[in-house]
């Protein structure tokens, strides 16, 4: 399935911020600062669901958010960049 993540944590949270961060790029690639999108079995997808919300429960994430698309035919989605494509490096 094609997945899209995207989250926003406030400046206070830092340790959320790199434990959700951290989580998503084992799983994911990123394409914006806090957007990750890209292709999981739902066995990963499982581990990613559960690893985020363990973030969330430690790191108190109750003022924070993140979501998650997901689509099961990545054949019928489009995607429209405007602006500059981000290279990998860029988020290093």
């Amino acid at each position: 399935m094609l997945v899209i993540l995207f989250y926003d944590i406030r400046d206070k949270n830092k340790s959320l911020y790199r434990s959700v961060k951290k989580i998503a790029e084992k799983y994911l690639y990123r394409v914006q600062f806090s957007v990750f999108e890209g292709e999981l079995l739902e066995s990963k997808f499982q581990k990613l669901i559960k690893e985020l919300e363990q973030a969330f429960e430690k790191h108190d994430g109750s003022l924070d958010s993140l979501i998650i698309y997901t689509f099961l035919n990545p054949n019928i989605t489009n995607k429209i960049i405007l602006g500059e494509i981000k290279e990998d490096l860029f988020f290093s």
